[in-house]
């Protein structure tokens, strides 16, 4: 059985977190992709082994929860019904410490309930004390959290994205045709500022006047997460 050199083994995983594929990676170091496939699930193993077991009793502050999209396999719209579970969409949920700029917690699976509950019960494993996390408006959130810290324990907010020369879209629907209309300008992105719970489920609620509740799955005579009465 052929080993590989520790010199081809640290170009291999070199050339994948630099970004390149498996199959670019394949050209670049003559090594099979299968062989680079085995070599890059190991060490991303072991990378796994070594973050859960340093990543505990953190003095943690300031989260900011994320998730990025990615596939297996195939795409979601173009799954059949005999497929895996594990193909189609996968979402790596992450956890960051907004002042060091540090992963502490992150977790692969599908953009649904239970795995939110599942990054949230581990992120609660790592941290000591009562956090300020803020995520995006993932309606899974809110639940998950408020199971994971418990009353109380938390602060948790949604962010809002600020942008600088963005036009409400609306004023043109009553704007003179026959008058020109001014020059547009490029948005820009100048950040974001915290909302807490309450105030964004209320928006939620009121653009969607359709749904009964923002959590189909709630029952109406369950309360709402008490992570949106903890926000301060």
């Amino acid at each position: 059985m052929n080993v590989l050199p520790l010199k081809k083994k640290i170009a291999i995983i070199s050339s994948l977190i630099r970004g390149s594929g498996i199959r670019a990676t394949e050209g670049i170091t003559g090594v099979q992709k299968k062989t680079i496939s085995r070599l890059a699930l190991a060490v991303g193993e072991g990378c796994a082994r070594l973050l859960d077991a340093k990543m505990r009793n953190l003095n943690a502050t300031q989260l900011q929860f994320d998730e990025q999209w990615s596939f297996v396999n195939t795409k979601q719209g173009h799954l059949r019904p005999d497929s895996s579970p594990e193909f189609g969409d996968q979402w790596t949920f992450v956890a960051l410490d907004v002042p060091s700029r540090a992963v502490l917690v992150h977790l692969i699976g599908k953009r649904d309930q239970e795995t939110t509950e599942r990054f949230g019960s581990s992120v609660r494993a790592r941290i000591l004390g009562r956090p300020h996390i803020a995520a995006d408006a993932f309606r899974a959130y809110p639940e998950a959290i408020d199971l994971a810290f418990g009353e109380g324990h938390v602060d948790f907010g949604v962010l809002k994205k600020l942008y600088e020369g963005e036009e409400d879209d609306d004023a043109d629907l009553f704007a003179d045709p026959k008058k020109p209309k001014p020059e547009r300008h490029r948005v820009r992105y100048k950040g974001a500022e915290k909302v807490p719970v309450c105030e964004w489920w209320m928006a939620m609620f009121m653009t969607a006047p359709r749904r009964v509740s923002p959590w189909p799955h709630r029952s109406a005579s369950r309360p709402l997460p008490s992570a949106s009465r903890s926000f301060r």
